[in-house]
């Protein structure tokens, strides 16, 4: 198989989506149910950082 060039690739615009009402509402709701697990893990990460930042004036002395 031979590799396209990417030089000659035309661009691509999309003007208009349509989608149903209800399959919308889908969407975002499972959206909403993925950000709570996401939210979750980068609050563990922040607070794991500010927890070893805190440690270092104690370690300092």
């Amino acid at each position: 198989m031979r590799a396209r060039n990417v030089s000659t690739a035309a661009p691509v615009v999309v003007t208009d989506v349509q989608i149903q009402f209800g399959s919308l509402v889908t969407l975002l709701v499972k959206l909403a149910f993925a950000a709570i697990p996401a939210a979750i893990i980068v609050a563990i990460i922040i607070w794991g950082a500010v927890s070893i930042l805190g440690l270092i004036p104690l370690l300092m002395h």
